[in-house]
């Protein structure tokens, strides 16, 4: 069954709410140099992964500038995960991977050279639209027949993210079959928090494709 990440979780009504619908992973978006309302200090995530079940992978989320700083937050915040975005080079990913106790993410375009040379290094590829300093977040429909390629020839499990909706996953997911989907502003209200409702339709809707009802 697909799986499915919450990304962007600034409180703790927003972390019940998409645990409480079935959310596998939920992210929290730390230290990135970009402006993003989903920001949250080190300390808060911390926070808030202290709330969160064991059956429930946290995912700390940031742009990767500097490694040793990353790791540091990573070890601060205590998730389960990290995910990483920006202009990443292998031995940067490579360091990062041999330092981190837990799983790594990485954000690559699934057309570059590096998104083949991460098996081994990386727990998961994530492909997600970017702007500038590789954050994701936009918003923006990924290249889901790119994301299909790459899929079909890497043996990294692949999260896709990037201008999903309630309305629009489960045709994602058909045509990419990835491990995962990744929604942050697909499941936003307009005040910037996160939308109880649609983060429910969100994941029935990813569900409903594996029961092939949709």
């Amino acid at each position: 069954m697909t799986k499915t990440k919450i990304c962007g979780i600034t409180n703790e009504d927003d972390l019940v709410a998409s645990i409480g619908c079935g959310a596998n992973y939920v992210g929290f978006i730390v230290d990135i140099s970009v402006e993003s309302h989903r920001k949250i200090s080190p300390e808060f995530a911390n926070e808030l992964v202290s709330k969160v079940p064991s059956g429930v992978t946290t995912t700390m989320v940031t742009i990767l500038e500097d490694a040793d700083r990353t790791l540091d937050f990573f070890e601060q915040v205590g998730a389960d995960a990290l995910q990483i975005h920006g202009d990443l080079t292998l031995d940067v990913i490579q360091k990062v991977s041999d330092s981190i106790d837990g799983k790594l993410i990485v954000s690559v375009d699934p057309n570059a050279t590096i998104s083949n040379q991460l098996e081994g290094i990386a727990n998961a590829a994530l492909c997600d639209s970017q702007r500038e300093k590789g954050a994701g977040g936009t918003g923006k429909v990924t290249d889901w027949e790119s994301v299909r390629k790459f899929r079909e020839k890497t043996k990294l499990p692949v999260i896709l993210a990037g201008g999903l909706t309630p309305q629009n996953v489960s045709h994602a997911i058909r045509l990419v079959k990835p491990f995962a989907v990744d929604v942050a502003s697909g499941v936003e209200g307009p005040n910037g928090l996160k939308d109880h409702s649609a983060i429910r339709e969100f994941i029935t809707n990813v569900h409903k494709v594996e029961g092939g009802k949709l």
